[in-house]
């Protein structure tokens, strides 16, 4: 789970900081963060909303083309930053009207496009 330890240091987090917080001894997260253990299904859940990612990225599983096409896995792994910014878009446009989405898409192009 190479995942976990990077998103670990992304968030300046120490094995003991994770440890504590999620109840378990230091040694027991650090057998995850080197592969030497894996997490129960349970632990593997509060990992994900700890960190805010999603299981896969913390699998680092990739999906096949066919599986993103047909919904079964994400578009691609995301920063924590990314996530964040499509959890705010989501709840933005839950709230808006369809022409405000689209609103919402031409600024997001117009910003993509002036960055290339």
């Amino acid at each position: 789970m190479k995942n976990l330890k990077k998103i670990r240091k992304a968030k300046k987090l120490t094995q003991s900081d994770v440890a504590k917080e999620l109840n378990i001894t230091v040694s027991a997260y650090g057998n995850y963060e080197l592969g030497q253990r894996s997490p129960t299904p349970e632990m593997l859940i509060k990992l994900a909303k700890y960190f805010q990612v999603s299981i896969d990225y913390l699998l680092d599983y990739n999906p096949t083309l066919d599986e993103i096409r047909q919904g079964f896995a994400p578009i691609k792994e995301l920063s924590a930053e990314k996530q964040e910014l499509l959890m705010y878009f989501d709840e933005i446009g839950d709230r808006l009207g369809t022409e405000a989405q689209k609103g919402l898409i031409t600024y997001a192009k117009f910003i993509a496009e002036g960055n290339k």
